[in-house]
This record gives C-alpha cells, sequence and structure tokens, in this order.
C-alpha cells in the first residue's frame, strides 16, 4: 500500500496495458459489458416472438400465406420440422419454446445451449417462409452462434460467476462480427448502385414515404429539409456502405463508420415502423463497440483515487466491481477510514460532512486535486473507466437533484440492504497495489 503519491503501475496494470502475449487472443470487452449486451438482444428476441406469436399460424402454418414450405428457394438446405408439421397449433408451440429459450438467454441460464437452439429455431422460421427476409436476419443469427461462442461466468447470470481475470472474451469472436458485418454492408452498398433510387439521391425520401412511415415530428423535419439535403444525405448513407471495408483497417476510421450507420439505423428507426430490421442492425452495432475507442483516463499529475466506506457491504462490492473493470489500472482505492482519506479530507474542509459513502478524487495529491461527491462522483469515476462505462456515464445529462436524490436514498439505505463488516477487508494480493493507505 502507500499514499496518493504512489503512482507505480503494478503488474495487474501492466498486464492488460499490453504486456505479454496473452492479451493476442482476447479483447478488452469487459464481463459487465457482454452481460448487459446479452441482456438487451435476449430482451429484444423476447420482445420479437411476442409480437410474432399472433401472425405466426400465418406466416409460417400450413394454412397461411405459404401453404407449403416447397415454395421456398431454401427448402431442403437445412433440416426443419415446420417443413413436416406445421399446423397453427404445431407453430404457435414453436414460437413459444423459442420465447422460453430467448427468456433463458436473457437470464443467462444454459446460455450457450439456448443461443444454439434459438439460432436452429431463427434459421427454422426463415426457411418456413422466405419472404420475411430483411436484412438483419442473417446477423441475428450471426450473433446467436458467436454468443455460444463466449466463455460462461459472466455476471447478471444464473451461474457461478467467474472472477475479473478469469473471464475473457475472445477476440476471434469480436472480430469475426465486425468483419463479417463490414462485408455486408459494402455489399449492400455495391448492390445499391443497380437501384434508380439510390443514384439519383431519393431512396430515402421514398423509403419515409411508403406506407410503413412512422408519422412524427422526426419524419416531418426530413420531408422539409431542402431535396439538395435529402439527396446528400442518401448518397453519404450509399458511400458509407461502399466504403465500410475500407474504414475498418483503421482503428479511428471504424469509429467513425461503426457511429455513422448505427445513427442511420436510429434515425429511420425514429421515421419508419419496421423496428424489427433497425433493432436488429443495432444489435449487430451493439455487439461490436469496442472498448478502446473511448480509452481509460490516465491522469498525468496525479492518480485517480476512490475513497469508500471499508465496512459497508454495497461499498465492498462497487470496489470489486470497478477493480474488475478497470482493466487499465487507472483507479486507485482508499477506505475513509484510513490516512490517505484523513489527508484528503483535511485539504477540503468544504466537502458536505454528510458524505459517509464514497468521494472521487482527480490528481490527488497533486496542487490540481479535485473532489466529487455523490452521484457526480460516482458517474465519473464510470468516465474514468473508459469504453463501455463512460456511455453510461453521460447519465449526468440528468438534473443533478434527481440523481443525488436517488444516490442518496441507496445511500442512507445500504446497511441494511447490504449489510456490513465488522473491519475493514484487506485487498488481494493481485490488487494490493492499487490500495492506499
Amino acid at each position: 500500500m502507500g499514499s496518493c503519491a504512489d503512482r507505480d503501475h503494478d503488474s495487474r496494470s501492466q498486464r492488460y496495458l499490453g504486456v505479454g502475449s496473452s492479451m493476442r487472443s482476447t479483447k478488452l470487452i469487459s464481463r459487465y459489458q457482454f452481460a448487459a449486451f446479452r441482456i438487451l438482444f435476449g430482451l429484444y428476441l423476447i420482445i420479437h416472438f411476442i409480437g410474432l406469436l399472433p401472425y405466426g399460424p400465418e406466416l409460417f402454418s400450413n394454412q397461411g400465406v405459404l401453404s407449403s414450405a416447397r415454395l421456398n428457394f431454401t427448402h431442403g438446405i437445412l433440416p426443419n420440422p415446420l417443413e413436416h408439421w406445421d399446423s397453427p397449433f404445431v407453430v404457435t408451440l414453436f414460437l413459444l419454446i423459442m420465447l422460453v429459450l430467448a427468456s433463458s438467454f436473457t437470464v443467462g441460464c444454459c446460455r450457450r445451449t439456448a443461443a444454439v437452439l434459438l439460432w436452429y429455431g431463427w434459421a427454422c422460421l426463415f426457411n418456413r417462409n422466405n419472404l420475411i427476409s430483411n436484412p438483419s436476419i442473417p446477423y441475428v443469427g450471426l450473433l446467436l452462434l458467436l454468443c455460444a461462442l463466449v466463455p460462461l461466468g459472466e455476471p447478471f447470470s444464473l451461474r457461478r460467476r467467474k472472477a475479473a481475470g478469469e473471464w475473457k472474451f475472445p477476440s476471434a469472436v469480436y472480430w469475426v462480427a465486425w468483419w463479417l458485418m463490414a462485408v455486408g454492408y459494402t455489399f449492400s452498398g455495391c448492390m445499391k448502385l443497380y437501384s434508380p433510387s439510390w443514384l439519383d439521391g431519393t431512396a430515402l425520401v421514398h423509403l419515409v414515404n411508403n406506407p410503413l412511415a412512422r408519422p412524427g415530428l422526426f419524419r416531418d423535419i426530413f420531408l422539409s429539409l431542402p431535396a439538395w439535403t435529402t439527396k446528400a444525405n442518401t448518397w453519404a448513407v450509399l458511400g458509407l456502405e461502399i466504403l465500410f471495408v475500407p474504414l475498418s483497417f483503421h482503428r479511428r476510421t471504424r469509429l467513425f463508420a461503426w457511429t455513422a450507420m448505427i445513427a442511420m439505423h436510429l434515425g429511420i428507426l425514429l421515421m419508419v415502423d419496421f423496428a424489427d430490421l433497425s433493432l436488429g442492425m443495432v444489435m449487430i452495432h451493439l455487439f461490436t463497440f469496442d472498448p478502446d475507442w473511448l480509452p481509460a483516463r490516465r491522469l498525468a499529475n496525479g492518480p485517480s483515487v476512490v475513497l469508500f466506506d471499508g465496512v459497508c457491504g454495497l461499498c465492498d462490492r462497487t470496489v470489486q466491481f470497478l477493480l474488475g473493470e478497470d482493466v487499465r489500472g487507472v483507479l486507485r482505492f482508499a477506505p475513509l477510514q484510513g490516512a490517505t482519506a484523513r489527508e484528503v479530507l483535511g485539504r477540503h474542509t468544504g466537502l458536505p460532512t454528510d458524505i459517509k459513502s464514497l468521494i472521487f478524487v482527480r490528481n490527488c495529491g497533486a496542487p490540481e486535486e479535485i473532489a466529487f461527491v455523490r452521484s457526480r462522483g460516482a458517474l465519473l469515476i464510470l468516465d474514468e473507466l473508459g469504453g463501455f462505462w463512460r456511455i453510461v456515464s453521460w447519465m449526468r445529462i440528468m438534473p443533478r437533484p434527481i440523481r443525488d436524490g436517488l444516490y442518496d436514498w441507496v445511500a442512507r439505505n445500504r446497511y441494511q440492504w447490504f449489510g456490513t463488516f465488522a473491519e475493514c477487508r484487506l485487498p488481494s494480493p493481485a490488487t494490493r497495489a492499487q490500495f492506499l493507505d
């Protein structure tokens, strides 16, 4: 342990900075980032199958739009029970099973098995009715297969969680998703060159004027734009799609391409009532979010220190969470009951005296030292971590009274809800260098 002036990087932070060959096969996607994706993706699937239930017999049964599976061009490619048993009852039962599997996937129960079965069911539904085709269908299937390859043990799952150092996201899984998405965009853009409406710049106007258009403010604003603006937007989308593969070879241009295309899909979602397509594409973008685009902050003048209540069960869990997510070792920790906290509080006599749970200190020990409390301190800690958590930290746009009210409510009840320790817990040998007195 040490004081604020101790800025040495421990072996743990060196390991995550890329020293050593182990990082070559893994991606700095944290356990919690993948868990958040799994839950969002699972909820998308649940909503999809709930919405599909009333229309299932019409779409996939022998009494629907395609009375025979043989009418599909993919007939026979995949062993498909819906080609042999496709009564309305069987189709409804099939969709209910898919809904159960999606729920299992969402809560992390038998995640790999559920993902494989969901992929198979997803493929069976498409092979039973090719008319449901849209560009997001293969990407959803791809995501299900890739989720089956991600190691088990992430948080918020109904199985034993692995420690932060034990769980790694395979780099190959990420890059397979990225490059297939990139090739798909470039191929789609090249195919659009055969469409007159894309070439003359009117495709997006036609899109928001079709029967699926969503009436509302955003559509009205788009349609009120000058013709040259809508044409420029159309050609920009076309150019981005065609150039997606070349843009994927550099980190900064990858970020530009990723951001521009997800913005396009969100814009379409606001103006066109075909959420299933747009949300499916948003899912592949969320999966391919690279935390390296928003790197952790390492301040030059002093370390970033989290002062926490050393006997609080919630604070202990928060510290363990931060240790697991701080893959670059930018944070230091000190109990409020210790010497470092007394030094800091002595330099900041203007801090509220009722802050007993968490204080965040930037440039600790330097002339530029500044302390943050309540919700702002908690959110700035997430900002310091970078990656996915920096996006979460943008909740700072919420009015401070609301944020601080929620924070104070949890802080007041933390002992009752999460318990206490008789004394401050000692850090493990692997994380000892990140703790101050």
